[in-house]
């Protein structure tokens, strides 16, 4: 009796051509998801895209755009004495996830200290920011930013984010 023989390898060598094939079908219609995706959220009605040079108000306006992005500044943040600087924008990365691009601008203008005042800073002190509002976030134009950015615009606009510092 033959254990192993041509009519095996045939067999073995035939599955895996199925399981490859499969593979990349599988392969094809994701990539054919994620273009349609892309095509559909090319000109969502309520976002505006601009490169990275636009981005700060000077440069915009110097360019005869207005400026899509606030910038948190002393005048526009209410600290109540907290000793930390959350002026201008910033760039956050999601921990490990930087694999997926899952990054984000973020302005904190409109920030607030809740709950203290600046004659009674105790920790722990929580603050609020509106990042929700028009021009406090920016997302990359990538799958991982327009999933974000459609993620996010499901949320209530007016809900603030809350933030906790402990000393």
């Amino acid at each position: 009796a033959q254990l192993v023989g041509d009519g095996f390898v045939d067999c073995v060598f035939r599955a895996f051509q199925l399981v490859l094939s499969i593979l990349m079908h599988i392969a094809m219609a994701l990539l054919l998801v994620v273009a349609v995706f892309y095509f559909m959220t090319e000109d969502l009605c309520a976002v505006n895209s601009l490169l990275p040079s636009m981005l700060l108000p000077g440069d915009a306006q110097a360019a005869g755009l207005d400026p899509l992005m606030q910038i948190g500044t002393d005048s526009n943040m209410d600290l109540g004495g907290l000793p930390h600087d959350f002026a201008g924008i910033w760039w956050t990365r999601w921990g490990d996830y930087s694999f997926m691009n899952s990054e984000v601008l973020v302005s904190m203008a409109g920030m607030h200290v809740s709950g203290n005042s600046s004659s009674n800073l105790t920790y722990p002190v929580s603050v609020s920011t509106p990042s929700l509002h028009r021009g406090h976030l920016a997302y990359p134009n990538t799958l991982i930013g327009r999933i974000a950015m459609i993620f996010n615009s499901q949320k209530i606009v007016d809900a603030p984010m809350n933030f906790e510092f402990r000393s």
